[in-house]
């Protein structure tokens, strides 16, 4: 809630007066939200996207609002192109006009569409490897939780390597004491060193996917389900998982995640998808 936007300059003078920004009284909260502001912010940027429908159809472009020329920034418009006994479309960057504009390149709508698609795939499947990774580790059925599984594997790993530094620590004691010889000592040194190593791995990979399911939005989780098993693309599916697309003058594709930080991580590495 913003007030004292205006003011008099005393009792006696009554004339309003704006004042200075800064000196706005601003009261964050004082009124209960009917929106979230995650809310607010996805429907603010919703309406700055151009979702009109193609000429004559009522189906509203598949990437109406969010394919751009990665060259100007201008919106990617779609077009077609007769040929004898049939009709290509295309998408030509809205900038390449006059003198002073961008330069004149095109992409064909089916490979534009085929390349977004394999590539928001690809994102769902490796949620679900995140999820089917968690089911076979579980050790409670009854867990609530779908991180319970990894937390109890890594409990594991770690109650694995202390023991293993423990037995080489009896080891040195033994060859210390000559039970052992040198050779047999090194030998079983090694051994326990190298699995040491190997269940450090799968620790740091455990604790990594049980971060990333942690952090897993739920936004992303609804829209797996909801488009897992989906044959085509869809404008609902593509503003599901994609900020924007820019389309070079070199015809590769780079995409833009939705909950880039997410994606950005290693692990999933899902940061942009190029052609």
């Amino acid at each position: 809630m913003l007030q004292g936007k205006s003011s008099t300059p005393n009792y006696k003078d009554h004339r309003l007066k704006l004042r200075e920004r800064a000196d706005w009284i601003r009261a964050e909260n004082a009124v209960p939200a009917l929106i979230t502001p995650e809310d607010y912010c996805e429907v603010t940027a919703l309406l700055k996207r151009d979702m009109r429908s193609v000429a004559d159809k009522e189906v509203v472009n598949v990437f109406s609002g969010f394919l751009y020329c990665a060259d100007c920034g201008q919106s990617m418009v779609r077009t077609s192109v007769p040929a004898k006994n049939r009709t290509y479309f295309y998408y030509v960057c809205s900038g390449a006009k006059g003198k002073n504009g961008c330069r004149p390149h095109r992409i064909g709508v089916e490979e534009v569409e085929n390349t977004v698609f394999h590539a928001i795939v690809e994102q769902i499947n490796k949620v679900l490897d995140l999820e089917r990774s968690v089911q076979m580790i579980k050790d409670d059925p009854g867990a609530e939780k779908r991180r319970f599984g990894y937390v109890a594997q890594i409990e594991k790993l770690r109650e694995e390597i202390e023991r293993c530094q423990n037995m080489k620590l009896g080891l040195y004691e033994e060859y210390v004491e000559g039970n052992i010889s040198r050779e047999e000592y090194a030998s079983r040194k090694k051994a326990y060193d190298l699995r040491i190593e190997a269940v450090k791995a799968e620790l740091e990979e455990a604790a990594l996917t049980s971060k990333m399911l942690e952090d897993l939005p739920e936004e992303i989780e609804v829209a797996v389900k909801q488009y897992s098993g989906q044959d085509e693309l869809s404008n609902e599916m593509a503003k599901a998982f994609v900020e924007a697309v820019y389309v070079c003058s070199n015809e590769s594709i780079e995409i833009r995640w939705r909950y880039g930080d997410f994606w950005n991580r290693d692990g999933l590495s899902g940061r942009d998808s190029e052609k």
